[in-house]
């Protein structure tokens, strides 16, 4: 019966996993459950996902399980204690600092306000083994010899992992990014609550001086799963684009720096204030790539900067964008700003934006894709 059941249900999902001891090659497995001994963990509000054949696990809440003492030392700094060992995870510096001396360079990243680590990393340095069951797939971690047996421990939690794949891939609609220029300002406030509402996400294209005027906000969009990217420190055409080719990146380091500062998040996407034609001409772009960044445009513009009293039209420009891109399960990127008119058009534009069976997503580094104007598939 177990084996009848996870063969019908992974036909469905398609994918392949590791084992640790057979080092096969992964897969398409986005998330993946994890048991502790005999318990399949629970997350509350995110859950391991892996990604290049490893599996990551939300810190704080891994933490719980372990157990360790969860502190923040200072934004992108954690510190884990337990069982009078401890470490330090440096999110910026991708590094992993043991108390034993030891220094490990791994990929850390923070998704939907939770950083998150190699599981196998933080697990066999607190004394766990790691198993990779590919029957389940599930990863599960062991410390003690009075454990069920393999083949035991996956029949007595048949359901609990196919409930978890279900719940894991249920939303495989296609997505739409709503992104908001010029902020933080006043109204994000309003902004952030419909989304919170209508449980969707969205990406914000911040300038520096009002990210300092707005530092809680800043925090409180990250914490709430949106992700916060730049546009600029001057929002000035002149300066940006009427001088040195390195002007741009220059204002993208500054805010980035600022953004990391009060968030501990590192962004690498950009917005360039006004769009990216005709001002990102080859050699702008090149000092962007140079740093590493990415260059979003847009696919649809509302228009809403012209009409900040007349929300109705704010919707009906966004609806005639979104009919005319709309293709199949291709993403499609919105640009609104921050102003009176959004905040009262925005509930009815998301709940067409449903009506349509897509998805509000938050832009997610590990899926980016490009949306410039020049096609530059370096950013």
């Amino acid at each position: 019966m177990m084996k009848n059941a996870l063969v019908y249900f992974f036909l469905l999902v398609i994918f392949l996993v590791i084992d640790s001891q057979e080092v096969s090659a992964v897969s398409a497995v986005k998330y993946i459950p994890v048991a502790i001994n005999d318990q399949i963990i629970h997350f509350p509000d995110a859950i391991p996902v892996v990604q290049d054949q490893t599996t990551y696990v939300p810190v704080r809440f891994f933490s719980d399980f372990i157990p360790a003492t969860l502190s923040v030392i200072k934004p992108g700094v954690i510190s884990l204690k337990s069982k009078g060992k401890s470490l330090i995870l440096y999110t910026s510096q991708n590094e992993i600092h043991f108390s034993n001396g030891q220094k490990m360079k791994i990929k850390l990243f923070v998704q939907d306000g939770r950083t998150y680590a190699p599981i196998r990393s933080l697990s066999e340095y607190f004394g766990f083994q790691v198993h990779y069951l590919s029957e389940g797939p599930i990863v599960r971690l062991v410390n003690t010899e009075t454990i069920t047996e393999r083949q035991l421990f996956l029949e007595m939690n048949e359901s609990k992992i196919i409930s978890f794949y279900q719940k894991a891939n249920q939303d495989q609609r296609p997505k739409v990014y709503l992104t908001f220029d010029d902020g933080p300002n006043p109204g994000i406030k309003d902004i952030l609550d419909i989304l919170k509402n209508k449980k969707a996400k969205a990406t914000f294209f911040m300038i520096e001086p009002q990210m300092r005027s707005y530092p809680n906000d800043v925090r409180r969009l990250v914490a709430e799963g949106h992700y916060p990217a730049l546009h600029s420190v001057s929002h000035n055409k002149q300066q940006l684009y009427g001088g040195k080719p390195y002007a741009v990146a220059t204002e993208m380091l500054k805010t980035r720096k600022t953004l990391y500062d009060l968030t501990g998040v590192k962004s690498m996407l950009t917005r360039v204030p006004y769009g990216s034609k005709p001002y990102m001409v080859k050699s702008f772009r090149d000092e962007l790539a140079r740093y590493q960044f990415k260059m979003w445009d847009w696919d649809i513009d509302t228009l809403d900067w012209e009409n900040q009293s007349n929300p109705q039209q704010i919707y009906t420009n966004m609806k005639a964008g979104f009919q005319q891109e709309r293709n199949g399960n291709k993403s499609i990127v919105i640009l609104f700003h921050i102003n009176k008119g959004t905040v009262e058009a925005l509930p009815e534009i998301i709940d067409y934006i449903y009506a349509q069976g897509f998805q509000c997503a938050a832009y997610d580094p590990s899926e980016h894709f490009v949306v410039n104007f020049w096609g530059d598939a370096r950013l």
